[in-house]
């Protein structure tokens, strides 16, 4: 039969100290060890302690003024096998030390036995806490009262006492049974029952009257959070998201960053595993898988078929990365979006025990819309503010609750982040958006959004078409088709005027570049990806500094054959000057 010790913690409650000793008392022989921890009581505590000495009931002073750390004190100055922390205004019913104990033999692995609880003095009532234990459920709001069984051991591997915390903020036991469940024990239901006091002075009510929300009240500022990348091989994506991980605020102890690389760029995968190498986040790891398609990060998004290849391949990452998670919170921050550095901590505080999911702003490359809709999946086109309800969002930067992403297989029929919200809805889980948390969402300089028309606010210098519109031009440029696509194809009015190569001609309309692009891409992926030498690289950036062709201030070859980002193309092996420069 295993030990119990039975540690009652007391502040000011001498008056119900003897009706508590007593009920531990009639539990039988199972209980080995009772302690009295009189946490700076200045009532008759002590005298009542003193009452059960001669019959072998311990008695330890201390000052801590702070139940998490009076039970602790506890817990050192004890062996026994199973552990009781029993609040000095409660009692334990009969029989309920022995029929816990029984539980402990029913599976591997049960490291907490609790218990429904019955109300007595000021109040009346039963609970009727969950039959089957969910550490998911948990997570969320706790079933467990303080006087549960758990294992010493349970508590010693999870290291449960090591976090400090205010006990007028966080559910001390809540705190102790997250810690010994997220250390991989479970927990069973018996048939005992715990008696609570209901009276003026209860601990919970003072709990209540602190001024505290959910992040306080379940501790989430000692939460450890998984931060998942998925990496799409943008290099010069990886560069800046790298800066913000060396600057983002939750401590690094806490966070358990998984790159998750899917680019199939032995290049990109060496920079990053470098960068890994010298970082100083005690649990970080890289995961490199094979792509569905390399590139398809970067290739037209308004392509039907280039469409559900995303959706397909987002699908499977985002099943891939679910097997890797056993946080209770997981951020998924996508490798094209910067958030404030202060995110993890915003998107937290957005939670309560109803919400799955909350996330930051971040708007669409296309149209500048938040991502961030509706039930009828219709975009929100006004702006708002503070932490607010929505039915959906994007993945950019979103805090999901673990055992939901854990147990959501991802589909790729439609949108997979609106089917997850869907399916969220449906369950009955709220979501929510923090507007006043906004990202930069960035973009890479092969990408060439598709619109319809012109998408600049005025007349002047149009960044889209590489020269300056009258007010007749804008509006032609805004309301004709025809005139649009002459922009479009470098052959609009005013576009002479604009850059000029060596020779004469025009710097390539958006939609010559985007072919130029797009047929050097293709000669870089036939060539295996490779790129020249660091030396060989900024010599050829040095030849295009001094060219007629090259537009210095924005590194782009102006001739026709060209018109590319030097600082991308000049990288690639396989592509030469167009005027045989290099």
């Amino acid at each position: 039969m295993r030990q119990v010790s039975v540690i009652v913690v007391c502040h000011n409650y001498g008056r119900f100290l003897r009706g508590c000793i007593e009920s531990v008392r009639r539990q039988g022989d199972a209980v080995a060890d009772i302690l009295v921890v009189d946490d700076s009581s200045t009532d008759e505590t002590p005298d009542v302690a003193a009452e059960f000495a001669s019959l072998g009931v311990r008695y330890l002073r201390v000052e801590e003024r702070s139940v998490h750390r009076a039970r602790e004190a506890g817990f050192r100055a004890t062996a026994g096998q199973v552990v009781c922390f029993l609040d000095a205004d409660d009692e334990l019913a009969d029989g309920y030390i022995d029929l816990g104990l029984q539980e402990f033999a029913a599976e591997p692995g049960i490291g907490i036995v609790y218990s429904d609880v019955e109300l007595f003095d000021a109040g009346s009532g039963r609970s009727s806490y969950p039959q089957e234990f969910s550490r998911d459920r948990l997570a969320c709001d706790n079933f467990m009262h303080a006087g549960s069984l758990v294992l010493r051991e349970a508590l010693l591997q999870a290291d449960a006492f090591s976090t400090p915390i205010d006990p007028l903020l966080t559910q001390a036991d809540w705190h102790l049974w997250k810690k010994v469940c997220q250390a991989g024990w479970k927990a069973r239901k018996q048939l005992g029952t715990y008696r609570y006091r209901k009276h003026a002075a209860n601990w919970s009510l003072d709990m209540k009257q602190a001024h505290r929300g959910y992040f306080e009240y379940a501790g989430l500022a000692a939460e450890a959070v998984t931060l998942v990348i998925p990496l799409s091989g943008r290099e010069e994506l990886w560069q800046k998201q790298a800066g913000f991980l060396s600057r983002q605020q939750w401590p690094r102890d806490q966070l358990r960053v998984l790159l998750h690389d899917a680019s199939g760029n032995p290049e990109f995968g060496a920079t990053v595993k470098r960068w890994v190498a010298d970082s100083d986040f005690p649990d970080i790891r890289y995961l490199a898988v094979p792509p569905l398609r390399k590139g398809l990060a970067d290739e037209n998004r308004r392509d039907p078929e280039v469409q559900q290849e995303v959706r397909r391949a987002m699908a499977c990452i985002y099943n891939r990365i679910a097997r890797e998670v056993s946080t209770d919170y997981v951020w998924i921050l996508e490798d094209d979006i910067i958030p404030p550095d202060d995110i993890c901590e915003r998107l937290l505080r957005g939670f309560d025990s109803e919400t799955a999911s909350v996330s930051a702003l971040y708007r669409s490359r296309f149209d500048n819309r938040p991502c961030v809709w509706d039930s009828h999946r219709q975009h929100y086109e006004d702006e708002r503010a503070g932490v607010r309800l929505a039915h959906g969002n994007g993945f950019g930067c979103v805090m999901l609750r673990g055992g939901i992403f854990r147990n959501t297989v991802f589909r790729s029929d439609d949108d997979f982040d609106r089917i997850f919200y869907d399916q969220l809805s449906a369950a009955g889980w709220k979501c929510k958006v923090d507007w006043g948390a906004e990202c930069e969402h960035l973009s890479t300089a092969q990408e060439l959004p598709l619109v319809d028309r012109c998408v600049c606010p005025a007349a002047g210098w149009c960044e889209r078409h590489q020269c300056r519109k009258t007010e007749h031009w804008h509006q032609l440029c805004q309301h004709r088709a025809d005139y649009f696509r002459l922009w479009e194809e470098g052959r609009g009015p005013g576009q002479r005027q604009g850059h000029s190569a060596g020779n004469g001609a025009s710097e390539p309309g958006l939609l010559q570049k985007a072919m130029n692009f797009g047929t050097a891409v293709a000669r870089h992926v036939a060539d295996g990806a490779r790129q020249v030498t660091t030396e060989e690289y900024h010599e050829r950036l040095n030849i295009c500094r001094t060219c007629d062709s090259c537009d210095v201030e924005r590194m782009v070859c102006r001739e026709q054959a060209c018109g590319c980002q030097l600082h991308i193309k000049a990288k690639w092996r396989s592509e030469h000057c167009p005027v045989k420069k290099w």
